[in-house]
């Protein structure tokens, strides 16, 4: 919530405990305005809750992609790349074999990740006899969905985040539109 938004919000709620503590005064002002007074405060707390959510939720999923991603290359692509090197060199997919730059985007690394498993498939035989699991290929298939599935989550919490800033926006122009002009920012 941005400092306007909780402004606003903090004068609407101070306009509510003005319209409680003078009910009798102001009953005709209670009775028109005030539950479009009470529903804009009601959306704008809500509203600041949802973004805060899809805030620390987005972060959240970056912290999982990182480790996702980080678990691809090291627990499951830098065995293969490694055993390529001494064993493989010659071999014409050897370039797909090879480990992708560190500072690679996480859709780059989970590319070249389903690349390598499909490019060793044909030379599994000597992979799993120099040590790799007989599952190599389906595990790095299974970690880079894990990475796909993080970034797809992060995407969502952020549209959530996303969406949730725009409403206050206009939550926001409602409630001051309700506010008396002394009070509106």
């Amino acid at each position: 919530m941005r400092n306007e938004q909780n402004a606003v919000l903090t004068s609407l709620r101070r306009t509510q405990q003005f319209l409680d503590a003078h009910a009798d005064t102001l009953a005709v002002v209670n009775t028109s305005s005030r539950k479009q007074l009470d529903d804009v405060v009601t959306q704008l707390a809500d509203l600041s809750v949802e973004q805060e959510s899809g805030d620390r939720g987005g972060q959240g999923e970056t912290a999982r992609q990182h480790t996702a991603r980080l678990a691809l290359r090291r627990n499951y692509m830098a065995p293969v790349a490694e055993l390529a090197k001494l064993k493989l060199r010659d071999v014409p997919e050897f370039a797909a074999l090879k480990m992708p730059p560190a500072n690679a985007s996480p859709q780059r690394v989970v590319a070249a990740g389903l690349a390598m498993a499909d490019a060793a498939a044909p030379y599994a035989a000597t992979l799993i006899e120099n040590g790799l699991p007989a599952t190599f290929a389906d595990d790095i298939r299974t970690a880079a969905a894990a990475v796909v599935e993080s970034l797809d989550g992060r995407s969502r919490y952020w549209n959530r985040r996303t969406g949730a800033t725009a409403a206050l926006v206009a939550e926001e122009r409602r409630g001051r539109s309700t506010l008396p002009r002394s009070q509106r920012r």
